[in-house]
């Protein structure tokens, strides 16, 4: 992958080519079918998010991966009721947890969520595969 390639765009450093990205994922319906890895399965299988991630650089030619798919990860991480959903369909919250900013609570062990653990995981696939 050509990741330092695309942080040195992201920064405007010069680069020895034009730099293709994006800052949102790109997934759509044929590049599932060609990863083999759809939603909602990819929501909480680390293996499967990285196989879908990582078909914009192969297919696309991107120089970016972005294994983060939905910003519902967040709102699961945080407590809210999320639901995954069908094939191509993007999650979505099921109902408000919070009537003012001071009902947000944080937990420390927020890392350890099914939610972040896999976005954790994927990433993690990810960075073996560019060294």
């Amino acid at each position: 992958m050509s990741t330092r390639l695309f942080l040195d765009a992201v920064m405007s450093k010069p680069t020895s080519r034009p730099v293709v990205g994006s800052g949102t994922s790109v997934v759509t319906d044929e590049l599932m079918t060609l990863a083999n890895a759809s939603f909602p399965e990819e929501h909480q299988d680390p293996e499967l998010m990285a196989k879908l991630a990582i078909v914009g650089y192969i297919i696309l030619g991107y120089d970016n991966v972005m294994p983060l798919f939905s910003i519902w990860r967040e709102a699961a991480v945080l407590g809210c009721p999320v639901g995954w959903r069908n094939r191509g369909h993007l999650p979505n919250y099921r109902r408000h947890i919070w009537k003012t900013d001071a009902d947000i609570k944080f937990t420390k062990d927020f890392l350890n969520h099914p939610a972040a653990k896999t976005l954790l995981k994927a990433i993690s696939i990810l960075k073996k595969i560019a060294r």
